[in-house]
């Protein structure tokens, strides 16, 4: 029928015949990531960003007539992005893209990467953590880019040039689909993500064919997917996935609660 496709050509065939290149797989966690996190381990501060989100649950249940404790509790797996952003975990995602990451100039420079973040916060917190660990960088090396960047369309722009900066990336949906960039050669996914064709297309970011991206003549062959949500495991299992769950920000949810609170009184 009029409007429908009638041809599909996968991602295969394209690598087979030479129109893209396929991608090195690298499933990736931590123990935090793997089994959740236990309340008593926490530093200071992360143990404040989930009080402040206790908060919200406690007040929105007792609007609910919900009973609930007011002790600490440990955080699930399936919980870690929604309330917590944690900083050892964050150093040994940057590290691992920095180390074994595919590199250009001999080997000296990380090539063109991008980090797919949670949300803002964790995405600045990424970017934060990158000058921690690599404060020799130039300041525009490792950057946000998201709807918040008022210039995010020029990072963009420059991103896309191999003699420009940023050589990082950190995305918070802006780099998920519709640009191309020839020249990345890595993939941090440091989100879960459910929709198979939104994970398509994010994994389509590294396929472009470059020519002549390393120093010795040499063309893209390949690049490097670091999956640390286990994505990967996810579509293996789950391969038609499921539409995307839209989660509220922890700044969200409390606005929200306050607004309820409000209409109520």
């Amino acid at each position: 029928r009029y409007g429908e496709p009638n041809f599909e050509y996968s991602m295969a065939e394209a690598v087979k015949e030479g129109h893209l290149v396929d991608y090195v797989p690298i499933a990736r966690t931590t123990q935090r990531m793997r089994d959740g996190i236990k309340y008593d381990s926490l530093t200071e501060e992360e143990k404040e960003q989930l009080d402040k989100a206790w908060e919200y649950e406690q007040a929105k249940k007792l609007m609910e007539g919900i009973d609930v404790p007011k002790t600490p509790r440990d955080i699930e797996k399936g919980e870690l992005f929604k309330y917590i952003y944690n900083v050892r975990t964050v150093d040994i995602v940057i590290q691992s893209l920095m180390n074994e990451g595919l590199k250009i100039q001999s080997g000296n420079k990380i090539g063109k990467s991008i980090i797919f973040a949670y949300d803002h916060d964790h995405a600045q917190m990424i970017v934060n953590r990158f000058y921690e660990l690599y404060p020799q960088f130039d300041p525009d090396f490792c950057q946000l880019v998201d709807y918040s960047v008022k210039y995010s369309q020029d990072l963009i722009l420059k991103f896309k040039k191999r003699d420009m900066l940023p050589q990082i990336a950190v995305s918070v949906d802006m780099l998920d689909t519709g640009i191309d960039v020839p020249d990345i050669l890595n993939l941090v996914f440091f989100k879960p993500v459910y929709s198979s064709t939104k994970y398509t297309q994010m994994v389509g970011r590294g396929t472009r064919l470059c020519p002549e991206i390393f120093d010795d003549g040499g063309d893209k062959k390949e690049f490097y997917i670091f999956d640390w949500c286990r994505n990967f495991e996810y579509f293996e299992q789950n391969p038609n996935g499921q539409e995307a769950v839209v989660t509220q920000s922890l700044t969200e949810r409390l606005f929200c609660l306050r607004t309820d609170i409000a209409f109520h009184l």
